[in-house]
């Protein structure tokens, strides 16, 4: 059980009881500074107002102190203690705030920005998507970092769930070296990952994955694919839906909201 939000309240009850009794005994000072006031007034030719001052404060001086008390000990005793959220990892704390605890992986998919798509080809009319991995940590770096392709709808890609390919790790097809499927991230670092590719003379879509000998090649159509990231040292991680769909000459993608 958490016993700080109780001792908070305790204690501020404890000061509102010290401050009321500060207030009350030093009552008739504040009488002698509210009639110094109302004099002020009246010598000046303000007396409507020294009546005014004198009936709200002077002779209400017991009341009004009283109100602010009864005020102060609402606030300290009856308000709603703030709603604490838990994090996915890394505990929670007492007003919902992620805290930045952990390094915190982020799927990113601007359509239209630089570094997100790339033209190519012999005559500049292929196409290539990618995404971006993101540490939003400010503080701690996402070590070994993991980019998944984790299902494709309809199933097509048998080497799925598999790795996808960090952004111009190519290879010939006699290269024996594996691509690269781990990473890391400073903070506040982006990585971007080449994800598909396509031309408009094919019928078919590059799925860029890691898997030697498994083709990347899927026929043109409507897929969804899902795609997740992880790391050591129990980094945040996030997992987003894409869908893949035809508008005019190329196959478009979308990320879909989180639900």
């Amino acid at each position: 059980m958490n016993f700080l939000p109780r001792l908070k309240r305790l204690l501020g009850i404890g000061g509102f009881g010290g401050f009321s009794l500060l207030l009350l005994s030093h009552l008739s000072w504040l009488n002698d500074a509210a009639q110094t006031v109302q004099f002020a007034l009246t010598a000046t030719g303000n007396s409507k107002v020294a009546n005014i001052w004198n009936d709200l404060f002077i002779q209400h001086a017991n009341a009004w102190v009283t109100v602010f008390g009864f005020a102060v000990l609402v606030f300290v005793v009856v308000r709603p203690e703030p709603a604490s959220v838990p994090n996915l990892r890394g505990g929670k704390n007492e007003i919902g705030e992620v805290r930045d605890d952990v390094a915190q992986l982020k799927i990113l998919w601007l359509p239209g920005e630089n570094n997100y798509y790339m033209y190519y080809g012999p005559n500049n009319d292929a196409l290539q998507y990618r995404i971006c991995i993101v540490n939003e940590s400010k503080i701690h770096k996402a070590v070994n970092v993991q980019v998944t392709l984790e299902s494709i709808d309809p199933p097509v890609l048998e080497c799925a769930p598999c790795g996808i390919r960090l952004k111009n790790d190519a290879r010939k097809d006699d290269d024996p070296t594996p691509y690269i499927e781990k990473f890391d991230l400073k903070p506040g670092e982006p990585k971007f990952i080449d994800l598909l590719a396509q031309s408009p003379h094919d019928a078919h879509i590059w799925i860029l994955h890691t898997i030697r000998h498994y083709s990347p090649l899927v026929q043109k159509q409507p897929y969804t694919l899902v795609i997740s990231t992880m790391a050591d040292n129990n980094a945040r991680t996030d997992r987003r839906t894409f869908e893949i769909f035809k508008n005019g000459l190329y196959w478009q993608m979308r990320m879909l909201p989180l639900s």
